[in-house]
């Protein structure tokens, strides 16, 4: 069986670079991986199943990316994750799902189009302090804003957006993340962020290291996959502890996370045995 992964708004020199990292452990398993458009269905002719897990730029024209998704379908093949399962990731609002289902996330106000008042507001259900706010479709912290007491909201999103108190614990302890394929558990990574700085994206030059989970990180990220609508095949659950030492989710990664594979004591090979599972059906 062939496997394409799918890219968005990368140059070919990237999309090779990239996906060829990703598809080294595939190759090593003994599959036919390809790396291809997502904006060229056509291109998809032998390909029996497909992974968008370059397609970052989901984010910046979500009709677009769902009309996408579509068109792969059209096409006849099948995604992983699966389509349903990433059309109901691409919004955030999906961790209120997870917070009904029982899961400790970071507490989250949902705003069609924030203003000062409503970060103030927000702010204030949280007990004061600095806030987050980011666009409700986002990634890689494009439009995402540390707020403390008194700055004005500017250059934030003003569509959509979630509003978060932030737990400082990102600074200290930093993020942790934890890799789930085939719904066992992987590896771990723990993510800080630069001196001055809150994002934990290596472009913005946080440290990642590997990391055994704590207690209580495993099961956290378990019972986040467990409320979505369908068992994701690769997923990356990151949390942070709050100011009580409860470990709180920030985000179920489930479309295109990077998957942080050279720091996987295995080199990626359970990641490889989960698609290849899913690809037998």
């Amino acid at each position: 069986m062939r496997l394409a992964i799918l890219f968005g708004q990368l140059g070919a020199a990237d999309a090779e670079l990239y996906g060829g990292r990703l598809a080294a452990p595939l190759r090593a398993a003994g599959l036919d991986v390809v790396i291809t458009s997502l904006s060229a269905p056509d291109q998809l002719d032998g390909v029996d199943v497909a992974t968008p897990l370059l397609c970052w730029s989901y984010h910046t024209d979500e009709n677009a990316w769902r009309a996408s998704l579509g068109a792969v379908e059209a096409a006849g093949v099948p995604l992983i994750n699966p389509a349903e399962l990433l059309l109901w990731n691409t919004r955030k609002t999906y961790l209120s799902t997870l917070q009904s289902a029982g899961a400790d996330i970071v507490p989250t106000r949902f705003i069609n189009a924030p203003t000062d008042s409503d970060i103030e507001a927000a702010r204030q259900a949280f007990g004061g302090g600095t806030v987050v706010v980011k666009p409700q479709v986002s990634a890689g912290s494009k439009q995402t804003l540390r707020l403390a007491p008194g700055d004005r909201l500017r250059d934030g999103p003003t569509g959509p957006a979630m509003i978060q108190p932030f737990l400082d614990g990102i600074l200290t302890e930093g993020e942790l993340s934890v890799f789930l394929f085939g719904g066992r558990f992987s590896h771990a990574v723990r993510k800080t962020p630069a001196a001055g700085d809150f994002r934990v994206q290596p472009q913005f030059g946080a440290r990642l290291v590997p990391v055994e989970p704590p207690p209580g990180a495993l099961d956290l990220a378990l019972a986040a996959i467990a409320a979505a609508p369908v068992p994701p095949v690769y997923a990356r659950a990151d949390m942070v502890r709050d100011a009580g030492g409860r470990l709180r989710l920030m985000e179920l990664e489930l479309i295109e996370p990077d998957l942080y594979l050279q720091l996987a004591a295995d080199g990626g090979a359970a990641f490889a045995g989960a698609m290849k599972a899913a690809m037998r059906g």
